[in-house]
């Protein structure tokens, strides 16, 4: 199910990242710490943080971000090398449909939502990365011979909540 597809493509990004040490274009890694970080200070003004980030120093907090950021870019540009060799692409109709299930979750504002992607390359971006990240994962997942493994229920009710 879901949960054992997680925790497989978690594994799967911690196996890319080992294995692939290479330097990180700064400004790319800088641009999404910012996004990180902004995030953050939301989060913290509307008392959403996390509790493990609350009680950290902001410099503890900038390292451990600046780690989150560094693999986040480190495996988009991965995955997006591995879509590149493989000719894997979004197509139009998962665009559509991932903006028509944006557009959903703001009922009564269908219209402005769509308009707003239709005219903003940044947001469809937002949109096509996560799709093309599902289908590169799965890519390699069909060609990987994945032993599945066999978790206990034990085990996966110790598995962190939140698998994004």
């Amino acid at each position: 199910g879901q949960i054992s597809r997680t925790v497989i493509k978690r594994e799967l990004m911690d196996e890319l990242e080992k294995k692939h040490k290479f330097e990180l274009p700064e400004s790319l890694t800088e641009h999404e710490f910012e996004g990180i970080w902004q995030q953050l200070q939301q989060d913290k003004a509307q008392g959403r943080m996390a509790p493990e980030d609350a009680s950290k120093s902001e410099k503890d907090l900038k390292k451990d971000y600046e780690k989150i950021a560094e693999r986040r870019v480190r495996l988009g540009l991965l995955l997006a090398q591995v879509a590149e060799d493989n000719k894997i692409e979004v197509e139009q109709a998962e665009l559509r449909n991932a903006m028509m299930a944006e557009a959903r979750k703001y009922p009564g504002q269908e219209q402005a939502v769509i308009e707003y992607f239709t005219k903003t390359r940044e947001a469809v971006e937002r949109l096509r990365a996560p799709i093309l990240e599902e289908k590169v994962v799965d890519f390699i997942l069909d060609k990987a011979t994945v032993t599945e493994k066999k978790i206990s229920a034990e085990k996966l009710m110790k598995l962190p909540e939140d698998m994004g």
